[in-house]
């Protein structure tokens, strides 16, 4: 059984140019736009994560 997670919808005004840009790699990559936009979530936070560690390291 998958576990079930709460998900929350969100409304972004985007750049035009922008769209094409990812929706161009989505039809390159086989992939919709709804897991281009998580996976790039989830890579900005991992890196935002990473960088608070450098950070407190650095002290």
């Amino acid at each position: 059984m998958l576990k079930q997670i709460n998900v929350k919808r969100i409304s972004l005004d985007i750049p035009e140019h922008i769209i094409a840009k990812i929706d161009k790699i989505c039809a390159e990559n086989f992939i919709t736009r709804r897991k281009w936009f998580i996976d790039a979530a989830n890579d900005k936070l991992e890196k935002y994560e990473l960088n608070k560690i450098d950070m407190i390291v650095k002290k």
